[in-house]
């Protein structure tokens, strides 16, 4: 689909929010939407998102699906968001619907080619985990509602970018571990 190559190339989606409790950048599905609409426009193409409940085991999962349709051709990404069992201040729609959100970003960032890349110049040393390793743990930070602040102390960085590679397993499992508490699994 030559149009899906157009629109990758000229679709910027900057990360233009901030969360302020784990200190770090980052884009929503509205953000990005807000950015393709032109880009579809002008290239004559429709995009719709749609959301299946599924669910897996004893956990239920938003499906959400990208897809673009241009007057030969369509295609479409899929992505998953787990829904959490409850979250404080936070009512079953809600919960839901945040879910809902994630998993649209995603599907939009795999059918659109957007990723957490830097540039060149600013790409970490080799010993300092990379970019996408970055964004996974903040990402399992906000999750998990861990204190990003002892997160920090705890590893001896500023910042979660600054993290050392050989240090990141050992962070991901952590974390993967408060959010399956979290959430009320316990395997």
């Amino acid at each position: 689909m030559k149009e899906l190559i157009e629109i990758q190339n000229e679709l910027k989606a900057p990360k233009d929010k901030d969360n302020k409790f784990g200190n770090f950048s980052y884009r929503n599905a509205e953000s990005i939407l807000q950015e393709l609409k032109p880009i579809l426009k002008a290239h004559n193409c429709e995009l719709t998102l749609t959301d299946d409940v599924v669910n897996i085991g004893e956990r239920f999962y938003i499906k959400a699906t990208a897809r673009l349709r241009s007057e030969d051709d369509n295609i479409s990404v899929t992505s998953f968001a787990r829904e959490v069992d409850g979250r404080a201040g936070m009512d079953a729609a809600q919960v839901t619907g945040a879910a809902s959100s994630y998993a649209r970003k995603y599907a939009l960032c795999g059918l659109f080619c957007i990723g957490s890349e830097k540039d060149p110049d600013e790409l970490p040393p080799a010993n300092i985990i990379a970019p996408h390793e970055a964004d996974a743990l903040k990402a399992m930070l906000t999750e998990s509602g861990a204190d990003v602040e002892g997160f920090m102390k705890y590893f001896r960085i500023r910042e979660v970018d600054e993290l050392p590679r050989s240090r990141y397993k050992e962070a991901s499992e952590m974390l993967k571990k408060k959010i399956e508490t979290r959430g009320g699994t316990n395997e």
